[in-house]
Protein backbone atom coordinates (compact mmCIF):
# COMPACT_ATOMS: atom_id res chain seq x y z
CA UNK A 1 0.00 0.00 0.00
CA UNK A 2 1.11 3.05 -0.93
CA UNK A 3 4.56 1.42 -1.81
CA UNK A 4 4.91 0.18 1.98
CA UNK A 5 5.66 -3.55 1.97
CA UNK A 6 3.04 -5.08 4.77
CA UNK A 7 3.00 -8.59 6.13
CA UNK A 8 -0.18 -10.62 6.43
CA UNK A 9 -0.74 -14.24 7.87
CA UNK A 10 -3.67 -16.41 7.42
CA UNK A 11 -3.85 -18.00 10.88
CA UNK A 12 -7.68 -18.70 10.83
CA UNK A 13 -6.67 -21.27 7.44
CA UNK A 14 -10.17 -20.03 6.32
CA UNK A 15 -10.69 -22.53 3.61
CA UNK A 16 -8.75 -25.49 5.29
CA UNK A 17 -9.89 -28.46 5.32
CA UNK A 18 -9.91 -30.55 8.53
CA UNK A 19 -8.39 -33.57 9.09
CA UNK A 20 -9.02 -35.95 12.01
CA UNK A 21 -5.05 -36.73 13.50
CA UNK A 22 -3.88 -38.24 16.80
CA UNK A 23 -0.44 -38.64 18.00
CA UNK A 24 -0.10 -42.76 19.20
CA UNK A 25 3.01 -44.25 21.16
CA UNK A 26 4.75 -44.42 17.74
CA UNK A 27 6.40 -41.26 17.16
CA UNK A 28 7.55 -42.29 13.44
CA UNK A 29 3.17 -43.18 12.82
CA UNK A 30 1.87 -40.70 9.88
CA UNK A 31 -0.67 -39.26 12.81
CA UNK A 32 2.01 -38.23 15.46
CA UNK A 33 4.14 -36.94 12.78
CA UNK A 34 1.43 -34.68 11.54
CA UNK A 35 0.93 -33.66 14.97
CA UNK A 36 3.96 -32.68 16.10
CA UNK A 37 4.33 -30.62 12.45
CA UNK A 38 0.92 -28.98 12.95
CA UNK A 39 2.28 -28.19 16.54
CA UNK A 40 5.31 -26.79 14.96
CA UNK A 41 3.57 -24.73 12.64
CA UNK A 42 1.09 -23.40 14.99
CA UNK A 43 3.95 -21.96 17.58
CA UNK A 44 5.94 -20.56 14.73
CA UNK A 45 2.85 -18.44 14.19
CA UNK A 46 2.18 -17.73 17.44
CA UNK A 47 5.84 -16.55 18.40
CA UNK A 48 5.88 -14.72 15.20
CA UNK A 49 2.72 -12.06 15.48
CA UNK A 50 1.10 -12.59 19.30
CA UNK A 51 1.88 -10.28 21.81
CA UNK A 52 1.15 -9.32 25.61
CA UNK A 53 -1.44 -7.25 25.90
CA UNK A 54 -1.13 -4.37 27.70
CA UNK A 55 -3.89 -3.69 30.63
Amino acid sequence: MDGTDHTFYDVTGKDTTLFHHAAGPDDASLGSQYVQQAQMWFDSVWSTISYERQP
